[in-house]
């Protein structure tokens, strides 16, 4: 196995990497007979090999900073992913696609409800559709100086902490009647 683990519930986290040169990451759906569950902090933070990340269906959580600073060209998210923690993909600049099993567009799950720092700088981002469970953008796209358009959907009542900051080619994003808070940027 090229990944570290723990026991977390019933199923499996993988909480990093044995082989920092790895380029392609296929995460088993399985490990010790337990389903992986979670990818966890920083797991592959500063991967600098790594292209691509296949996650498998059982996933349903992503947490804070997982893929930081790692050179992701394409990952394959699963339609179980419930949470992506803030800042999973941060700084993941050579980002180009997301897929989900039924897409090519960047399209999140919908039991996701907040999306905070979550593909901040990740310039080569270019269209994003959010689902109608989020309910607030904090910081969600700052430096993502390739997206041109964003569907927000009328679920979603606060845009705060510089939302589209530094998305210097963004050409269309809604703005839902049902808003409470907008903030800075």
């Amino acid at each position: 196995e090229n990944y570290c683990y723990k026991f977390s519930g019933d199923g499996i986290k993988i909480t990093g990497i044995v082989d920092t040169n790895i380029v392609e990451a296929v995460i088993p759906a399985e490990i010790e007979g337990r389903p992986v569950t979670s990818i966890g902090m920083r797991a592959f933070a500063n991967a600098r090999e790594l292209k691509t990340a296949i996650i498998p269906e059982n996933v349903k959580v992503i947490e804070y900073q997982a893929f930081d600073t790692s050179n992701i060209e394409s990952l394959s998210l699963p339609s179980s992913l419930g949470i992506i923690g803030g800042s999973a993909f941060m700084n993941c600049d050579t980002l180009v696609e997301v897929r989900l099993p039924d897409g090519l567009r960047v399209k999140l799950s919908n039991s996701l409800t907040e999306l905070n720092y979550t593909f901040r700088v990740c310039p080569l981002i270019d269209d994003i559709e959010i689902p109608e469970s989020v309910t607030a953008l904090r910081g969600t796209f700052i430096g993502c100086a390739g997206l041109t358009n964003v569907t927000v959907p009328d679920s979603v009542e606060i845009m705060d902490e510089y939302a589209f900051s530094g998305c210097i080619s963004l050409e269309y994003v809604n703005i839902p009647y049902g808003i409470i808070e907008i903030g800075k940027g």
